[in-house]
């Protein structure tokens, strides 16, 4: 079973998928599958082509100066998307058949935050969306050091959470505190696990 987690920008989905695995599933997260992509020559080497001088001083990818760039340009940031998504998704995938061909109980949580953006909806068979009380979001993210107008850019290109909570099968609210949101959890995934 391929499980979905995603969210919008600074709800806490890797705070949820920390408490996941100790369910015994696998756990992915697509942030650490980009970073790895990142480092890939023939990547890098593309999405210099398409968003310009994006490297820093040691010649690798400056996350936040292309970041300034695809939140500012959304054709932009499609062009990229199309390099990473697909190659993200191969690397979900194959995961996944890793872990049922291992003979364990074959649930895998992938951390997907652009799951819906990117029309991936389909290829999984169960969703699970984290969502947050936007001041608490906006209230955490600019602690982790963003500003206004960076966060406004990154949730402007996403979906609303409305949205997404119409199009998944289950709900954890983060907004509260980390107890809570771990009793959440665990409702969910005993329900996952019948």
């Amino acid at each position: 079973m391929l499980i979905g987690l995603t969210g919008n920008f600074g709800s806490g989905k890797s705070l949820v998928l920390n408490f996941v695995w100790q369910y015994g599933v696998t756990t992915v997260s697509s942030d650490d599958i980009v970073r790895e992509l990142l480092g890939d020559a023939a990547i890098k080497s593309e999405l210099i082509t398409i968003l310009g001088d994006i490297l820093d001083n040691k010649g690798e990818i400056d996350k936040k100066k292309m970041a300034g760039i695809i939140f500012k340009d959304s054709i932009l940031r499609k062009k990229a998307e199309a390099v990473i998504h697909p190659k993200v998704m191969e690397k979900i995938i194959q995961t996944h058949n890793d872990v049922i061909n291992d003979n364990s109980n074959g649930i895998v949580v992938a951390e997907i935050p652009l799951l819906f953006e990117a029309g991936l909806e389909s290829q999984m068979d169960s969703i699970i969306i984290v969502t947050c009380d936007p001041k608490e979001v906006k209230s955490r993210l600019m602690k982790k050091g963003f500003t206004k107008d960076e966060i406004e850019l990154r949730l402007k290109s996403q979906l609303s959470m409305e949205e997404k909570v119409k199009k998944s099968d289950h709900v954890i609210d983060n907004s509260l505190s980390s107890k809570e949101t771990q009793r959440q959890i665990k409702n969910i995934m005993s329900k996952v696990k019948e």
